[in-house]
């Protein structure tokens, strides 16, 4: 397990050059990246696990500043963090990197980027 993680490890950075420009994160403002699991159950309690521009897993993170709300800038409320998930057991890395490489393929066939994942 931990041999293919470490393989996944070095595809992944490949996978997400071959996606190019990603795309912004639905619903986000600040946030690009692939959400990892859009379908299915996978192991854990990740939250929202995406894949990054540099081919990292994280989870990403919204949150709210009330405090910011009398400013009048509705951006300026919003916090969008992006966790690395790097401490992930090897298990679980390897079902969602596996996932990562899905969703990353589909995304490149679906808008026509030539080359696609390598």
């Amino acid at each position: 397990m931990e041999s293919a993680a470490r393989e996944l490890r070095e595809l992944l950075p490949r996978v997400a050059r071959a996606v190019g420009e990603f795309p912004s994160f639905p619903g986000a403002m600040f946030a690009y990246g692939l959400e990892v699991d859009p379908e299915g159950e996978l192991p854990g309690d990740y939250g929202c696990v995406v894949l990054g521009e540099d081919g990292g897993l994280y989870e990403l993170v919204v949150s709210h500043d009330p405090q910011q709300e009398a400013a009048g800038d509705p951006v300026a409320t919003r916090a969008e963090e992006m966790h690395p998930l790097g401490d992930m057991p090897a298990e679980h890395f390897v079902l969602y990197a596996h996932r990562a490489v899905l969703v990353a393929s589909r995304h490149v066939e679906a808008a026509g980027v030539p080359g696609g994942p390598a």
